[in-house]
């Protein structure tokens, strides 16, 4: 499924739209158009989009996060090695 989120730390331009990220939170990942880029400067591909939420106002800075959703390429492998094995003997182990 090559699913990621995580914390977003912010660097001082993402003032700039904070607030329409703020309006979208819970909102369907195309609403914000976000891309992400990886190490290199290359453009990650999804098929689910990218999307974010900032609960800052509620929660401080720990309360913003980015979600990934259907890693194409790079491959998420790639992105998180070892990480797609390791839920891969895990549901082995379940089995």
């Amino acid at each position: 499924m090559g699913v990621a989120f995580g914390r977003f730390y912010p660097e001082p331009a993402y003032a700039a739209v904070r607030e329409r990220v703020i309006a979208t939170s819970g909102a369907t990942p195309d609403d914000l158009e976000l891309q992400v880029r990886v190490v290199g400067g290359k453009t990650l591909k999804s098929s689910g989009g990218v999307g974010m939420v900032d609960y800052s106002k509620d929660v401080g800075d720990e309360g913003i996060e980015v979600s990934v959703l259907g890693i194409e390429e790079p491959s998420y492998d790639d992105l998180f090695p070892g990480r797609y094995q390791a839920y891969e003997d895990q549901i082995r182990r379940r089995s």
